[in-house]
């Protein structure tokens, strides 16, 4: 009901055509999204992670001379969110008047001029959105927004909840014109502690085997039950190479609940798509060991097998799994904010993976069988 009423809010809040976006930092998915009428503006911010953040523009009709103009400090709108995900949003001031800098508005004598606001907080996901006036009349804690001027913006990413303006996990500017939507030069988004904080042992070891089982291993497996069942060997290849996998599997799993304190996350796809994967493996793996004892006469692992057979069976959930993971791998880099780079790198791995197949099913085609594939696979029962 929660989630309902915020996206009704946020239909009203945001439902005219001025309706502009951009992106403030690739690497968490920053997004900032406006709408403006005749005398007030909203801003919707959401990205792929979980902490505190802040966003605030800087003075564009300050005198020249000033501090607030010379500086570039920022009027700045920050948000906290509670173990629910329920948000609190302060206005606050950043100056070199004060110590620390940012202070919140109605503690210098200002007042928070937030008319609405509204978001929500996931287990790797954060939005929030706020309504102010173009004009707030405090002359203590606000600057104006002149929709004319390009417009100047500061914005920080938190560790976790706590406000810290002084050891932010990102922080960066950006310049952009509020009417066109258009970016302006000058901005600089980026990383600040990112790459430290974010290489938790834990995940990365998670990271690591679950990467190498589904990414590497799983697709080897069945590669080997394809297209080496002509050869005794490739069967037991099959069968040492799966079941490294499995182990790989089940060590990273333990790793993660480890993380998490035993507790499953339902809030986000790449946790869900995990859960599923895994037990898919377990029962296919457990469904193999009983192809492997119980064969019905006439399934040998040939071509001549009914399309309904144990052993197909377990070969179409196979391709199925490998499947299903390329998805749970890539929610899982962008959820943990995993180099594009390396994103770009695994994509290219699975499409050589296709090529590779591809060619051989092309072969087979042709030719009757794989490359080599000549020699019947003798029956292990």
């Amino acid at each position: 009901m929660k989630l309902l009423i915020l996206i009704i809010s946020l239909l009203i809040s945001l439902s005219s055509c001025h309706i502009k976006q951009i992106i403030l930092d690739e690497d968490t998915n920053f997004v900032v999204s406006w709408d403006y009428s005749n005398s007030n503006i909203t801003f919707e911010l959401e990205g792929d992670f979980k902490g505190w953040f802040a966003f605030g523009y800087r003075c564009t009709n300050c005198p020249a001379n000033s501090m607030a103009m010379q500086m570039g400090h920022p009027d700045l709108v920050a948000v906290t969110f509670d173990s629910n995900g329920v948000p609190t949003v302060y206005d606050m001031i950043e100056s070199m008047d004060y110590d620390p800098m940012q202070q919140k508005d109605i503690d210098i004598g200002g007042q928070s001029n937030i008319l609405t606001f509204g978001g929500y907080q996931g287990s790797h996901h954060s939005l929030m959105y706020y309504t102010r006036k173009l004009v707030t009349g405090d002359t203590v804690g606000d600057y104006d927004i002149d929709l004319n001027a390009d417009f100047s913006v500061t914005w920080y990413i938190g560790k976790d909840n706590k406000i810290d303006f002084d050891n932010p996990l990102e922080l960066g500017t950006n310049n952009f014109n509020l009417v066109s939507g258009e970016v302006v030069e000058g901005g600089t988004g980026g990383h600040v502690h990112g790459a430290e904080e974010l290489a938790d042992p834990l995940f990365a070891w998670h990271a690591a085997l679950m990467s190498i089982a589904f990414g590497v291993l799983i697709p080897f497996g069945i590669f080997s039950a394809r297209y080496l069942k002509s050869y005794q060997w490739g069967f037991y290849l099959h069968i040492v190479i799966q079941s490294t996998a499995l182990a790989f599997i089940i060590v990273g799993f333990v790793i993660i609940l480890v993380k998490h304190d035993g507790v499953i996350e339902t809030e986000n796809p790449h946790s869900i798509l995990g859960v599923i994967l895994a037990a898919m493996v377990f029962a296919v793996g457990a469904f193999g060991v009983f192809c492997y004892f119980w064969k019905p006469k006439g399934d040998d692992g040939g071509s001549k097998q009914s399309n309904f057979s144990p052993s197909r069976i377990h070969g179409y959930a196979g391709k199925i799994i490998a499947l299903l993971s390329v998805a749970t791998i890539i929610t899982g880099l962008r959820q943990y904010l995993a180099p594009v780079a390396f994103i770009i790198v695994y994509s290219i791995l699975i499409l050589t993976y296709f090529i590779i197949g591809g060619a051989l099913e092309i072969h087979k085609r042709f030719y009757g069988s794989t490359p080599g594939g000549n020699v019947k696979m003798e029956n292990f029962n």
